[in-house]
């Protein structure tokens, strides 16, 4: 799959040898992503009673990491930072989750869906002065507030050779079972 070729487990083990297994490979086929529905409705929406109360939580006691789910993977070789950040982009464009933010004016509190992703990206280099696993923690333990912003963001420590990824939700966008 790594070099455009696909192969079924089948042709595996049929294949007498290696050279019958190589006439058995067929390029993978680009496919285009299949569109999801969207909804026509772009207004204001309620919060649901659990972002409610994640809500009032953050406003009491101010954001924690309590509030976040987090995934940090170690990539090797180089990365292509403008393909993985339009790819980011792409993701938020199929998941309106990912393009809401929350909004509390006079006193009611709303859930929006912007019509562009965006994406709150940043990159360092992995190899900078400070301790990588410093910038790692400061990087997870950072507040990730309710301001208006689609509350997730990505980060890449990056140099030539290996990066980290590091993604980080709040949990009015993102639960366990989903990330």
């Amino acid at each position: 799959h790594r070099a455009g070729y696909q192969l079924q487990l089948r042709d595996i083990i049929d294949a007498a040898d290696l050279d019958q297994l190589a006439r058995q490979m067929r390029p993978l086929e680009a496919k285009a992503a299949i569109p999801l529905p969207v909804s026509a409705d772009r207004g204001q929406f309620p919060l649901s009673p659990f972002q409610q109360r994640l809500w009032f939580i953050e406003q009491l006691y101010g954001t924690s990491s309590a509030q976040m789910i987090y995934g940090a993977y170690r990539l090797s070789g180089a990365v292509d930072v403008n393909r993985l950040y339009h790819a980011l982009l792409g993701v938020a464009a199929r998941h309106e989750i990912l393009r809401t933010v929350f909004v509390a004016e006079a006193g009611d509190l709303y859930q929006r869906v912007l019509p562009a992703p965006v994406v709150d990206w940043q990159v360092a280099p992995l190899d900078a002065p400070t301790n990588p696993g410093e910038r790692l923690h400061a990087a997870l333990n950072a507040p990730l507030p309710l301001n208006g912003e689609p509350p997730w963001q990505v980060r890449l420590f990056a140099d030539a050779t290996q990066s980290i990824l590091l993604l980080r939700f709040h949990h009015m966008v993102m639960d366990g079972e989903s990330f």
